[in-house]
């Protein structure tokens, strides 16, 4: 396994530990069709879905050249429904996968440190034909 792929692989482990999260997974890398990725965040009559993908990698200092830091955009959506006061569900969400992710700090020794997870953002917006809740976080991660 590469370095990316354990940093991958640990990001979604952590993640999956977050209660109420749904389907973690690994953004669009293994799907043909939007709607095969609705499929997998279907839960019950609920949709629920955390995805994560690299979106930055910086290159390291000359004089660091074994440490590499990469961003990571981690994307939470839940299907809106104000009888279960969905907005509130979504910020709290965010704010769990951030503390969670905080007591992690070398993502199980898959890196040498990494940035607290920041919350970039949080409205509505359609998924597909779903409306949801999007939270974007952010994850910056230094490996070695």
């Amino acid at each position: 396994m590469t370095k990316l792929q354990n940093i991958r692989t640990q990001i979604k482990l952590i993640l999956e530990l977050v209660e109420g999260i749904g389907k973690v997974y690994d953004y669009y890398r293994y799907v043909n069709t939007i709607k095969e990725l609705t499929d997998i965040g279907k839960d019950g009559k609920d949709f629920k879905l955390a995805m994560f993908r690299e979106i930055k990698r910086k290159d390291p200092p000359a004089d660091d050249e074994l440490n590499m830091d990469r961003v990571w955009e981690i994307t939470l959506l839940r299907q809106v429904n104000d009888s279960k006061a969905s907005q509130k569900e979504i910020e709290d969400l965010a704010e769990t996968v951030c503390d969670t992710i905080k007591d992690y700090d070398d993502l199980n020794g898959s890196i040498i440190e990494h940035k607290n997870a920041q919350i970039i953002n949080i409205y509505e917006a359609y998924f597909s034909e779903i409306l949801c809740h999007w939270a974007v976080l952010e994850l910056e991660t230094t490996e070695g």
